[in-house]
């Protein structure tokens, strides 16, 4: 019997040694996001098709890849960056991470930014476990979460029929839902 036990000890032992042994982050990880129970890391270049998004479990140490950035930016000829809802897509249509932020209301959701094409940064809302994935129909970035840590803040810019730019704040909730938009406009 305590052979038996021995042995189970020794294979327990060996199998959380293989599993720590496994859980390596690749070479130039870069912290990005902390929540309680996960870290969220970057690994490449900011340009498209060239950045991966890895996590690992706090607990276990556990490390897997969650997503790998397209290379084809995506098309967002469709959307009017503004007063829209956000649109599911799938998760390896991500085409840039530069930021992560964890959603305050379930660190399940974290708020993912990219700038593909040096000039536009897009926004996504990303589920780390199970990859869904929303796109916020907005163009100038994130810029936070709402005072009750609910809704989503993210940045647009539109332009005055004159010429110049302004911003336009826009309000989402974790499903990706429009809720409000703030113009900010300028006398010209």
């Amino acid at each position: 019997m305590k052979t038996i036990i021995n042995r189970i000890a020794l294979l327990a032992i060996m199998a959380v040694m293989s599993v720590n042994m496994m859980a390596q982050l690749p070479d130039g990880a870069i912290n990005i996001a902390s929540a309680l129970s996960y870290e969220l890391y970057v690994v490449g270049d900011d340009a498209p098709g060239a950045r991966s998004l890895w996590i690992q479990y706090n607990a276990t140490k556990e490390v897997k890849c969650l997503l790998q950035t397209s290379q084809e930016p995506l098309d967002f000829s469709e959307y009017a960056f503004n007063q829209e809802d956000g649109k599911v897509m799938p998760a390896n249509a991500i085409c840039s991470i530069s930021n992560a932020f964890v959603y305050p209301g379930a660190n399940c959701y974290v708020v993912l930014e990219g700038c593909p094409d040096s000039r536009n940064i897009y926004t996504f809302i990303y589920d780390v476990r199970n990859g869904h994935t929303i796109h916020l129909p907005t163009n100038n970035g994130f810029i936070g979460f709402t005072n009750e840590d609910t809704d989503l803040l993210s940045e647009s810019y539109d332009y005055y029929p004159q010429g110049g730019r302004y911003s336009v704040i826009n309000a989402y909730d974790i499903n990706g839902k429009h809720l409000s938009t703030m113009r900010i406009k300028h006398e010209q």
